[in-house]
């Protein structure tokens, strides 16, 4: 509430050093205020909207944003496509160019500004209902669209469970809630490296207290290394499951990791009696004494004995420069822009020369793949429920807020949130989602007819930015939702 009176009150001061009116928008400052506070709808113009190329905006949109926007359509208007997507290849890691509103309703999720050890006094529901909001009004309204895009793509590729228990050894193993480490994750490793380089996100993701939690690698020891996250380290995460290592490479990668552990007990603010340092619960540290500083050898490559908390760095150092990472990860990028088909594979060759080249650059694998002459002659892909939601919000123009209403039809439709409990994210294939077809003509038809709870579509940019609309005699409603539940919308 305080924070909500500070801005309002910039509104006011505005509003007396500038005058009567707004030169942006014909609205006086006041009125302009309050209605970004409301509004996280980005501001255009009203004029028509010129009609959409069927091979260039609107595969360009659905590809590298959440489907079409009045906002987006305008940027590619005025900037051209190459501009657009350049523009979009710098995004930045922080929110401070989004507009005001949506600003302001993400500085009042908790879940991202509370430290996990005190964050468990949150109800489990509420830091769920936060970690999907977060995600449904960045992806619904963030001007960075290709940012949201692949902050999607990241935190997929390392999921994380967050209904997971994991045990807490330095407290009697404990059980914990996985949940309360899992928005620092989302922040510290998907966000801060979406666009960055392959060997920042992994490598942060190595020490992530809601990875190493989620994949038991806090109770692995010398004596006894835990595979877990060793192995979907390897299979997951970099190279592939034929991606060439062995057994014995998931045994000494694992060997590598022991003494990686999250703190749990709760030291915040007193000094440790390990000797170690001052930590926060929650926190990711190295323990020497529970690691294996033998000799090791990964992927052919030994790794002298007495590394220390070093041998992880050499681990990942090594995996990532194995012509198995550039293929595999350049393959994911190609299945989730570009779809499955003939050329998929030429393209994957094409990515990953830039992934060897640039030593992982994200950035630069995303422009060459996105750049390709490919892209306009891509397969159909099947939206799955977070990409057909958050799209149809974008092309009905919709004001909300992210919350239950929204919410409740990802569930329905399978996928809620944070909630997927194997390493390997949610399904990619078209088959894995064909049994929700009826969840999604369900909310397609409850958005249009005003029945998604803190939900309000604009039903005259929705005639524009879904035409041509079914032709028949119904209700506008009734057509919009028609227009939301036909093939041309549900694939992109």
């Amino acid at each position: 509430m305080k924070r909500r009176a500070l801005l309002l009150g910039a509104g006011l001061a505005s509003a007396a050093l500038t005058g009567c009116r707004s030169e942006k928008s014909g609205e006086g400052p006041l009125r302009e205020a309050l209605r970004d506070l409301r509004d996280p709808r980005p501001r255009v113009r009203t004029s028509p909207r010129p009609p959409l190329r069927p091979i260039g905006d609107a595969q360009l949109l659905n590809r590298a944003a959440f489907g079409r926007s009045l906002q987006d359509l305008e940027s590619l208007e005025r900037l051209g496509k190459d501009a657009w997507l350049a523009e979009q290849l710098k995004a930045p890691t922080h929110d401070d160019d989004e507009s005001l509103a949506l600003r302001w309703r993400l500085n009042g999720l908790e879940v991202f500004r509370t430290p996990a050890y005190e964050l468990r006094d949150t109800p489990q529901k509420m830091v769920l209902e936060q970690l999907s909001r977060s995600a449904i009004l960045r992806a619904t309204y963030s001007k960075w669209q290709l940012r949201e895009r692949l902050c999607d793509f990241w935190a997929n590729h390392l999921n994380i469970y967050a209904r997971k228990v994991y045990s807490a050894p330095h407290r009697n193993n404990v059980s914990a809630e996985l949940m309360y480490l899992l928005p620092t994750d989302l922040k510290t490793v998907v966000r801060a490296n979406a666009l960055g380089r392959v060997h920042d996100v992994i490598g942060a993701s190595m020490k992530s207290s809601a990875m190493l939690g989620y994949l038991d690698q806090q109770v692995s020891d010398a004596r006894h290394p835990n595979e877990n996250y060793a192995r979907e380290l390897l299979e997951l995460h970099t190279l592939g499951v034929d991606g060439g290592y062995s057994q014995r490479d998931v045994m000494e990668v694992a060997r590598c990791l022991t003494g990686w552990t999250i703190e749990d007990r709760f030291l915040s603010g007193r000094k440790l009696t390990d000797g170690l340092s001052h930590r926060q619960t929650g926190a990711v540290y190295f323990d020497p004494h529970r690691h294996d500083d033998g000799e090791k050898v990964v992927l052919g490559e030994k790794i002298p004995a007495g590394g220390g908390e070093s041998d992880a760095t050499r681990v990942l150092e090594i995996v990532l420069k194995h012509p198995s990472a550039a293929r595999f990860l350049s393959r994911k990028l190609v299945h989730y822009f570009y779809g499955d088909d003939a050329q998929a594979e030429a393209l994957t060759a094409k990515v990953g020369e830039t992934y060897t080249k640039t030593d992982g650059s994200i950035r630069a694998m995303v422009e060459t793949l996105l750049k390709s002459p490919e892209l306009e002659h891509a397969p159909p892909i099947l939206k799955r429920p977070f990409d057909f939601t958050v799209s149809a919000l974008r092309a009905t123009n919709a004001l909300t807020d992210g919350s239950q209403g929204v919410q409740e039809h990802l569930t329905r439709m399978g996928q809620p949130l944070y909630e997927w409990p194997m390493p390997d994210g949610y399904p990619e294939k078209t088959q894995a989602w064909t049994g929700s077809l009826l969840a999604r003509w369900n909310f397609a038809n409850a958005l249009t007819s005003g029945g998604v709870a803190a939900t309000q579509v604009d039903q005259e940019a929705a005639s524009t930015l879904l035409a041509p609309l079914p032709a028949f005699s119904g209700k506008p409603e009734e057509r919009l939702a028609l227009a939301l539940s036909s093939p041309e919308f549900q694939w992109r």
